[in-house]
């Protein structure tokens, strides 16, 4: 799998816990050249940086790889005041303890997340319609769009003539001759 250029600011997962979503996300800040980590459930918020985990410029590559990956895993305790991020496999693998974010850096963490999934979704919308465009003038048939290719799926079965001597209502079976009544010599 090959690693992003250095321009992403931001790699987001989803995770699911028992009932609960959450998102742990990688960013770099455009003011500190470490990577920082957060997740969030939506209602509240956790941070930490890479260098809690030890972590060295050399393997960051390798934490972004487990990231896009998706190769995580989330500790929750029940009082939720710190929770562990457990990232990569088990032979390579660093944990990256998160603390519980304080209002004004819980806001400004989400309305971040926010904006930049925001973003990067209509980047790939744009993407997605560039993309149609081009099959369209390239007079291909083909559609990018699911919402499209489920609405245009054509059925293969075909309608056949009902044959001679068929039954109408079961057409595999030979129609019954109706009864003749009783005959007297």
């Amino acid at each position: 799998m090959s690693i992003p250029d250095q321009t992403h600011d931001l790699i987001a997962v989803p995770l699911k816990i028992a009932d609960s979503k959450f998102v742990v996300f990688l960013k770099k800040s455009d003011s500190d050249p470490e990577y920082s980590v957060g997740a969030t459930n939506g209602s509240e918020a956790w941070e930490g940086d890479m260098k809690t985990a030890g972590s060295s410029s050399s393997n960051v590559g390798t934490l972004r790889e487990a990231f896009l990956a998706k190769r995580l895993k989330l500790k929750i305790p029940e009082e939720r005041e710190e929770i562990e991020l457990i990232v990569g496999t088990s032979e390579a693998c660093h944990t990256v303890v998160l603390k519980l974010a304080d209002e004004p850096s819980k806001k400004l963490m989400l309305e971040y997340l926010i904006y930049e999934l925001a973003e990067e979704l209509g980047t790939l919308q744009t993407s997605v319609k560039e993309l149609e465009n081009k099959q369209k003038t390239q007079g291909s048939s083909i559609s990018l769009s699911h919402f499209h290719m489920e609405t245009t799926k054509k059925s293969n079965t075909r309608l056949r003539p009902p044959q001679k001597g068929m039954s109408v209502i079961n057409p595999k079976s030979k129609k019954l001759k109706g009864g003749q009544g009783i005959v007297f010599e």
